[in-house]
C-alpha cells in the first residue's frame, strides 16, 4: 500500500509527464483524495471471480 506521500510523489511526475504545472501541496491533496479509490480498487481486483463461461446461444430479439 503506497503512502500518500508516495502517491503525492506519484501525482508530481503523472502531471510532469502530462506537461502541466501541479504544486506540491495541489499534488498532497490530490493523493489524499485518491486513496480510498486505490482502496477499493485494491480490494476489487484481489476477488477471484473464476471464469465466465461462453454463451452457448444468444437470442437479440426482444420477446
Amino acid at each position: 500500500m503506497q503512502t500518500p506521500d508516495q502517491n503525492n510523489e506519484l501525482f508530481g511526475s503523472m502531471a510532469a509527464l502530462a506537461g502541466l504545472e501541479l504544486s506540491p501541496e495541489r499534488a498532497l491533496a490530490l493523493a489524499e483524495a485518491a486513496a480510498p479509490i486505490h482502496t477499493l480498487l485494491r480490494t476489487l481486483s484481489s476477488q477471484d471471480l473464476g471464469e465466465t463461461p461462453p454463451a452457448t446461444a444468444f437470442s437479440a430479439s426482444w420477446k
